[in-house]
């Protein structure tokens, strides 16, 4: 318990000698702080008036009825039996039957 008292002793002397030393120390004095005005409020209502003007452009464009003639494009491989591929692509309105492009992995020969 001696030894814990001593050394509590030792750090609190140099602690104590540590800020003796840095009370004399001058700090220096610091540059005035000069507060900006912003003029953030002249931008409020021009930025309200370009929203405006914005949102009324995007309102009244004109929308351009983009329809296809054709809602689904079939694209098909297919091999005949002289083992020439060809790519069959199709244009139609309505998908009578999907199937899935990993099905053929499912078919055994």
């Amino acid at each position: 318990m001696k030894m814990l008292d001593k050394e509590e002793k030792e750090l609190e002397l140099f602690f104590s000698e540590l800020k003796s030393k840095d009370q004399g120390i001058s700090t220096p004095a610091l540059p005035a702080f000069k507060a900006k005005s912003y003029k953030i409020w002249r931008w409020i209502p021009a930025g309200i008036a370009a929203a405006l003007v914005a949102a009324i452009w995007m309102g009244t464009s004109d929308k351009k009825d983009e329809t296809l003639a054709k809602d689904v494009i079939i694209i098909s491989l297919i091999e005949d039996e002289n083992q020439k591929q060809q790519l069959i692509i199709e244009t139609t309105s309505s998908m009578d039957i999907w199937e899935s492009p990993t099905a053929s992995l499912l078919e055994l020969n």
